[in-house]
């Protein structure tokens, strides 16, 4: 996942936001408390996220490999 560069050339903050968002299952007041962001952020950067990647959030299978993907990234 080539986001953390891009995360960090543009200043965006989609790694973290969807893995709190993930962590949370869902839960927008949760992740945003998590994030020290309004719920609104959140929301305006999911949607981002839908817009610039071009996936759906609301379908399973794509939480599923994201999820996945956010722990392969993690693992040392």
């Amino acid at each position: 996942m080539r986001r953390r560069t891009e995360d960090a050339a543009h200043g965006t903050d989609y790694v973290p936001t969807l893995h709190a968002w993930l962590e949370h299952q869902g839960n927008i007041r949760t992740a945003a408390e998590q994030l020290h962001v309004h719920a609104n952020t959140l929301r305006y950067r999911l949607t981002k996220i839908e817009q610039t990647v071009g996936i759906d959030l609301a379908d399973p299978d794509i939480r599923l490999v994201l999820a996945l993907q956010l722990k392969a990234l993690d693992r040392p």
